[in-house]
């Protein structure tokens, strides 16, 4: 039929399909891409409220696709934790230091954080959301047995338990 028959890993609409978890070279033109958007932004002599408003906005939404699709490494959240830390506290400058610890930083305003998120907990939220769709369909699907049986690795009983103690997700009093 004229198609090509391809290896793994290759990209699809931007992000690389592996059958094996995602490495930090798998990573790179994330990274790079987050790097290059800092850049561009060194010149700018922006306030402190400037920087959070980028961080919060434009830095958030770069890495959003892929930690809904994957769960990143370690070490790619701590390069671009670093990279986000980096430039909220130096700015343009390239002089400056942390004024308060970065889970400070992550916290909500009204728990007296600046409200950027945590890579690694929206990470975890988005990849939590998965296993929530899964819990949530027809549990007699072959699909959702299967997701269950072969990769979350739940027998019927487990999800029975889950679906306990979670709840179906209406809203019930005890």
């Amino acid at each position: 039929m004229g198609f090509q028959e391809g290896t793994l890993p290759i990209k699809y609409i931007g992000i690389p399909l592996t059958a094996l978890r995602l490495t930090v070279s798998d990573c790179q033109p994330l990274i790079d891409r987050i790097s290059s958007r800092l850049a561009g932004w060194h010149f700018l002599n922006l306030s402190l409220a400037g920087r959070t408003q980028l961080l919060k906005s434009v830095l958030s939404s770069l890495h959003m696709y892929w930690s809904s699709v994957f769960i990143l490494p370690k070490a790619v959240i701590k390069v671009i934790e670093g990279k986000m830390r980096t430039f909220l506290w130096k700015g343009s400058s390239r002089t400056g230091y942390a004024k308060v610890s970065w889970g400070q930083v992550c916290k909500p305003k009204e728990e007296g954080g600046l409200g950027i998120r945590s890579v690694l907990h929206l990470n975890q939220a988005l990849m939590l959301k998965h296993v929530w769709r899964i819990l949530q369909e027809d549990p007699h699907s072959i699909w959702v047995a299967w997701v269950l049986r072969h990769r979350l690795r739940i027998r019927q009983s487990g999800h029975i338990i889950l679906l306990r103690l979670l709840g179906a997700g209406e809203n019930y009093s005890k």
